[in-house]
């Protein structure tokens, strides 16, 4: 198993939290690894390479070699072939070598139908991995209708774009207050805090937020604007 960030969000539903889950049901044998170095002596132990977002030249030598000893499975979800170069994310995956590693793969994966075409590949849609023991909590009513917000900084300008409608939604409405989770520029906050309450959370890993969702009952919609 090889994922560029073992402990984010993406692996915990892509990677390495679902790889846990099986490994702990099926008593099947997995091996992480978090390098991209390998040689025949590593290649020859694996039934199975699985790849989550492989994306550079340095993947592409470490499959050619893998290749010749074991199948390889690579996933992504996220279409990292188009990522905008003001997004924070851009600069770690300009080095692009996407069509090179289609070519490489034994088996595709992606979370969506759309990424699939557009990665111009054959292969499974594989919807996000959430744990079944995870309960969801209907909201607890209060005296405010809470619109919650979660994510990072590389999603600034998705909030940005999609920041007319929202405060057209907001004018002249009462009781309503916007909960941010995690890291949102400050300029979306203030923009929104001219229409209604905020409230602002520090983020979490994933673990705890799924916590979160189930103590604390916060919000009554998710709000996920992408551009």
């Amino acid at each position: 198993l090889w994922t560029p960030h073992p402990t984010d969000g993406t692996s915990f539903y892509r990677a390495w939290g679902v790889f846990n889950q099986m490994a702990r049901k099926e008593n099947l044998p997995i091996v992480f690894e978090n390098s991209n170095k390998g040689s025949w002596s590593d290649f020859t132990g694996y039934d199975l390479i699985f790849m989550h977002r492989p994306h550079d030249k340095s993947h592409v030598r470490y499959c050619q070699l893998a290749k010749r000893y074991t199948k390889i499975w690579m996933d992504w979800d996220d279409d990292i072939l188009n990522i905008p170069t003001d997004n924070p994310t851009h600069d770690a995956y300009k080095t692009n070598s996407i069509v090179e590693l289609v070519q490489l793969a034994d088996m595709i994966t992606t979370s969506t139908e759309p990424l699939m075409d557009s990665y111009n590949a054959n292969g499974e849609v594989i919807q996000n991995y959430i744990p079944l023991d995870v309960t969801y909590n209907k909201p607890m009513r209060t005296d405010k209708f809470r619109i919650v917000w979660r994510g990072s900084n590389t999603h600034d300008l998705d909030f940005f774009d999609n920041m007319p409608e929202l405060l057209k939604f907001l004018n002249g409405k009462k009781d309503i207050e916007f909960v941010f989770i995690g890291d949102v520029s400050p300029i979306c906050m203030r923009e929104v805090n001219k229409h209604c309450a905020i409230r602002k959370i520090k983020g979490m890993d994933t673990s705890t937020y799924f916590e979160f969702l189930q103590g604390k009952q916060i919000g009554d919609v998710l709000y996920v604007p992408l551009s």
